[in-house]
């Protein structure tokens, strides 16, 4: 292995790699070197990671705490991803996340809440620039999330038909069941006690 000195933005390096057996014999990269060269030029990364992730709106207080994913990519590589939030306005807490072997960014909130709270969140990544570049998101302000009881029963009409559905939703909330109704599949199964297909 070689390392190349640190160069300024727009020099353009030329190299080639040399090997030499004991016997004298060398080879070259690329083969018509010296004469031929590899070449590259030195850029100024001055684009932020991207931040790709699923909000969550909401939670059940008694699962606490969701793990929060997201994918993060840059043109150079990540130095850290940080998950900041806040609990009904409090302060900031700062949890590093980790990468996973799937190669989603992962971390869990290390503050306890309970139902009623409202959890605000961001996701924050920094490149490993010279002069690092930094993306969050969202872009702005924070994603929120309400923690909640659990729901005891989720109605999903995947007919659409909007006949028996809607009945057992109402037949529920009749005994006193809370519910939901739905004709798309919820991303988030775990706030629900029972499932009703339709």
């Amino acid at each position: 292995t070689g390392t190349i000195p640190h160069q300024a933005a727009g020099t353009e390096v030329r190299y080639y790699i040399r090997a030499e057996a004991e016997n004298g014999q060398m080879a070259f990269h690329p083969n018509l070197a010296p004469g031929t060269k590899h070449t590259f030029e030195v850029l100024v990364d001055s684009s932020p990671p991207m931040i790709t992730h699923l909000p969550i709106d909401r939670w059940r207080g008694d699962l606490w705490s969701p793990k929060i994913i997201a994918q993060i990519t840059d043109d150079l590589y990540i130095d850290t991803a940080t998950l900041e939030y806040r609990i009904n306005g409090g302060s900031l807490v700062q949890v590093v996340m980790n990468r996973a072997a799937s190669g989603e960014w992962q971390a869990w909130f290390t503050s306890p809440a309970v139902t009623g709270d409202l959890v605000e969140y961001r996701i924050q990544a920094r490149d490993t620039a010279v002069v690092a570049n930094t993306g969050v998101s969202p872009a702005t302000g924070y994603y929120e999330m309400t923690i909640i009881d659990p729901i005891q029963a989720l109605v999903l009409d995947l007919d659409g038909n909007q006949s028996s559905a809607p009945v057992i939703r109402d037949a529920l909330n009749t005994i006193g069941v809370s519910s939901e109704y739905t004709m798309a599949w919820p991303s988030i199964l775990d706030h629900y006690r029972s499932l009703w297909i339709s």
